[in-house]
């Protein structure tokens, strides 16, 4: 059993429990290249990451929210309803260099740059 708690001014505003933990082997785990927004010298750039895997370990839980503060997390209206599956991973990832960063305003085709 795996636990997250969340805090905001000394104050938990999420907490849940990651629990039934089920091994998984590495041919079940699935990981997505995708952009992320950082702060470079630049400018705010989406830059994206391919990073290679090693999976020693993984498992799939079921997850139970048992604390959730929606006007800490900045609405009322967010509500949540439906658990999704939740795993963890034991693994080495290696992060190859960078080599194209977009500016986030302009369309792809105009706004990407080479990263030397």
């Amino acid at each position: 059993m795996t636990t997250v708690t969340v805090s905001a001014l000394d104050t938990n505003i999420l907490e849940c429990v990651a629990k039934d933990p089920e091994p998984l082997t590495s041919q079940d785990i699935q990981f997505f290249a995708s952009m992320h927004a950082a702060n470079t010298p630049s400018g705010l750039r989406l830059v994206q990451f391919d990073p290679s895997y090693v999976v020693h370990r993984a498992e799939r839980y079921t997850p139970q929210l048992d604390r959730f503060d929606a006007q800490r997390w900045g609405s009322d209206l967010i509500e949540p309803t439906y658990p999704v599956i939740g795993y963890g991973v034991n693994a080495d990832i290696t992060l190859p260099r960078i080599r194209f960063a977009c500016r986030p305003e302009v369309s792809a085709f105009e706004g990407t740059e080479v990263v030397s």
